[in-house]
Order: C-alpha cells, then sequence, then structure tokens
C-alpha cells in the first residue's frame, strides 16, 4: 500500500481524539444553551444583574479558563527562569572547575620544575664538593632574523641597487 507524501499523518498524535472530543463539547454546550435560557439574578456587592443562565455558566466557564491559563503562564515562567538560572550556575560551576584543574595542573608543573632545580642544585654541590665539573650546557642557538639579509654572509647583496 502506497502511502501519498503529500498526505498528513496524525498517527499517533491523539489529533483525531481531540477533534472528536471538541465536537461533542460543543454539542453539549449549544444543547445546554438552548435548554436554559430562563433569565437569572446575579448578585455581585451592591449589583443586581438579570442574565440567562447559559451566559452567566459560560462567563463563569470562560473566567475559569482565563485565570488557569494566567496561574500556568506565571508558572512555566518561573520554572524556565529557574532552569536557565540552573543551567547558568552549572556553567559557572563546570568553569569554576576547569579553572581549578588548570590551577593544580600549573601548580605540579611547578613543583616538578622547582623539584628538577633542586636536584639539579643538589648535583652541582655534589659535583664542586668532588671537584669535578658539570658537563657544560649547550648554548642556545641564536634566532633567525625576521626577513633580514644579512649582507655579510650574503655578499652578493652588495651588487643590487638601491631604491628611493
Amino acid at each position: 500500500m502506497a502511502r501519498n507524501n503529500n498526505q498528513k499523518s496524525f498517527r499517533g498524535t491523539g489529533f483525531y481524539f481531540g477533534v472528536v472530543v471538541v465536537l461533542v463539547a460543543l454539542v453539549a454546550i449549544v444543547v445546554l444553551a438552548a435548554q436554559n435560557t430562563q433569565p437569572v439574578t446575579v448578585e455581585f456587592l451592591q449589583y443586581e444583574l438579570r442574565y440567562p443562565l447559559i451566559a452567566v455558566l459560560l462567563a463563569t466557564i470562560g473566567g475559569t479558563i482565563v485565570v488557569d491559563e494566567l496561574v500556568g503562564f506565571i508558572w512555566r515562567r518561573r520554572r524556565r527562569s529557574v532552569l536557565r538560572d540552573r543551567a547558568a550556575l552549572k556553567e559557572y560551576r563546570d568553569q569554576a572547575d576547569d579553572e581549578a584543574k588548570a590551577a593544580k595542573q600549573q601548580a605540579e608543573e611547578e613543583a616538578r620544575a622547582a623539584k628538577q632545580a633542586a636536584k639539579d642544585e643538589k648535583a652541582a654541590a655534589k659535583a664542586a664538593k668532588k671537584g669535578g665539573a658539570l658537563p657544560a650546557a649547550k648554548p642556545e642557538e641564536p634566532e633567525a632574523p625576521s626577513g633580514e639579509v644579512n649582507p655579510i654572509d650574503h655578499p652578493e647583496v652588495d651588487d643590487l641597487p638601491v631604491g628611493k
């Protein structure tokens, strides 16, 4: 059975069930409205109003839905804020952990270097006591100049014409 790629599939989303529930609710509201048209008196503080019963019921249901949505909105906003703060706190903690690890590694390297320096000093002191000399350290080679040509090393440079 080949399915058309342009046709939308709502399987597993509860779409059809939701449509059925909404249609049944709408039919129930229409029946309720048709059967409850008698006027009722609503008293609020010093006011006394007369409305059909269905209008009072729908206003009560609508007001309840509005209050529920407002409370839900406020709750979700606070929850998102808490989750954002929690994520930021985790990020700061991870950053602090990384910095602590880097500081610990640096301290360990400095400790190793200090230990090696102490070992070298001890060896030098021991060699000095015996009258021996430590092997000479290999001299560092000078760095190559950056783009400059030494005319002593390259006599052909003297033959080049000099520009203004």
